[in-house]
This record gives C-alpha cells, structure tokens and sequence, in this order.
C-alpha cells in the first residue's frame, strides 16, 4: 500500500511539472511584439501608434481576456489608462507640429506598450526557471524593462506638471490588497475589489476609525 501511495505522489508531482512547463511554453509563444508594420529604422505614424494600442487593449481588456501568471498588473494597467494614456494624447496634440518631438514621443509610447508586456513576461519566466544561468537571464531583462516603463512614465509626468508627477507617486505608493481591478479602476477608501466587485475594506476602515479616535 505504501509503495501504491509512493508511485502515486510521483505520478501527481510529474503531471504537476508537465503542466506548468505546457502553461509557460503557451504563455511565452502567445507573447507578441507589438510593433507592428514597423521596423526599428521606420518612422512611426499615427497609424502604428493606433494599430499597438488596440493589440495592446485588446489583449488587457478584450472579450477574451483572462488572467495569466504573465498578465499586466492591475495598477499598472490604471497607469495606463488613467495617467499614461492622456498624457500621450496631450503631448501628442502639443507636439503635431514638431517632427522631432512627435516622433520620440510616439516612439517612447511604443517602447512603453512593449515594456510593459515585458516586464509581466520575464518576471514570470524568470520565476518559472530552473536553470540558474538563464534565471539570471530572465531577471535581468525583467529589470531592464521595468526601468524602462518607470523612465518613459517619470518623463510623460515631468513633460505635463508638477502635479501629474505628484499623481504618479501618489499612485505607485497604492499597495493595499484589493486597490484596483483588473479593468484599470481604483477602488474609494475604505473598499476593495475581490472576485470583480467593489467590497467595504474592512481593515481601512479600522486603520482610518483610529486615526479618528474611534475604537472597536
């Protein structure tokens, strides 16, 4: 009976290590460039800069959407709508009439959809890895994509006002559990988000009853 159990929990442990093999093999095929119809040398128009953002938001908001262990951050997708996106719009708009200046803007928008599937991706592969060399490897390029999704939002915010800076920090410094939704929107104090819908937060509501003196 012992060695049924034994063979058994072998069996289970192979099947488990097969599956999350085939789970990070499907994720890392599915990852896609978004620069599409472009080549590093090429200028990137209007109608490049559209075509990435619908593969971008399709991707992050479409009727197809699920959750992987390689999927964009809840709060960063807010960056994305709320703050970056605008931000691009208006920069933009400001900068029609400046060749160079639109086209590193619309280039440093690209860059940003791009660095920010990165960054989900290699975090998640890097976490996946066995071999300590390519591990190495993974995080590596993890980082170097976070740094430039930090850089490109830190440059859009200082482009627009003191008080998008203000309003990015603001933003990043959110970690409470359950803050923001996978569709890009921030749960009022004293709520949080679980399975979709807006919850009371009861651990706010403690933290904030104590700073007012009020005690359960």
């Amino acid at each position: 009976m012992e060695t049924f159990i034994i063979i058994v929990i072998v069996l289970w442990l192979v099947w488990l290590s097969l599956k999350q093999k085939a789970l990070t093999n499907i994720i890392a095929g599915n990852h896609k460039d978004l620069k599409i119809n472009n080549s590093d040398n090429e200028e990137i128009t209007d109608e490049i800069v559209a075509q990435n953002e619908k593969a971008f938001e399709e991707e992050i908001f479409g009727d197809n959407y699920s959750i992987l262990p390689d999927s964009i951050s809840s709060q960063e997708i807010y960056i994305y709508r709320h703050l970056m996106l605008p931000w691009f719009r208006e920069l933009s708009a400001k900068s029609r009439y400046k060749e160079e200046e639109i086209k590193k803007i619309r280039k440093d928008w690209v860059d940003y959809l791009e660095a920010l599937k990165d960054r989900s991706l290699y975090a998640f592969l890097a976490s996946e890895e066995e071999n300590e060399e390519a591990k190495k490897e993974k995080d590596s390029k993890h980082i170097i994509a976070s740094k430039k999704v930090w850089t490109i939002e830190d440059a859009f915010a200082s482009a627009i006002s003191k008080e998008a800076v203000k309003e990015l920090d603001r933003i990043r410094e959110i970690t409470r559990f359950g803050a923001f939704n996978n569709r890009g929107e921030l749960a009022p104090d004293g709520f949080r988000f679980e399975d979709g819908e807006l919850i009371p937060d009861k651990d706010t509501s403690m933290k904030n009853s104590k700073k007012k003196g009020i005690f359960f």
